[in-house]
């Protein structure tokens, strides 16, 4: 019951004592503003430290299913050399995939989005602009 005092406690401290138990419990400084980003994270981890932490085999499923989300969001681009064309406000523009990144008008950028942005003028998924979000490989 302790542990859940304390916890409640924490919702009527100002974020300097936050960032005080912050160093306190995860031997760091945090320039962070929000209390609420201190609150939830101080609350877990002194519920870790009294409860104990998440076992093994937790922590391996996490982990399986952080991976297995990573690659379900990497891009699938056509491999190495192919060139990406996509005609915009009536001009072609070649877009060539090189190790690290993409070449666009003898540029190197390290996003199809940052090529996106350059062409339209605006943010934009550079998947999106040209047309990639269907291809699997």
């Amino acid at each position: 019951m302790e542990i859940a005092l304390k916890i409640a406690q924490l919702q009527t401290l100002p974020v300097s004592e936050l960032r005080h138990l912050w160093k306190h419990y995860f031997g760091t400084e945090c320039e962070a503003q929000k209390r609420e980003f201190y609150i939830s994270r101080i609350a877990y981890r002194m519920q870790e430290l009294a409860y104990g932490g998440l076992n093994a085999s937790t922590k391996k499923v996490i982990s399986e299913l952080c991976l297995e989300k990573k690659k379900k969001k990497g891009l699938h681009l056509p491999p190495e050399g192919t060139r990406i064309v996509r005609e915009y406000k009536g001009i072609e523009h070649s877009v060539k995939i090189v190790p690290g990144g993409f070449e666009y008008q003898g540029n190197k950028y390290k996003s199809l989005s940052s090529v996106a942005k350059l062409i339209t003028g605006f943010k934009i998924s550079g998947n999106f602009f040209f047309g990639l979000e269907k291809y699997k490989g």
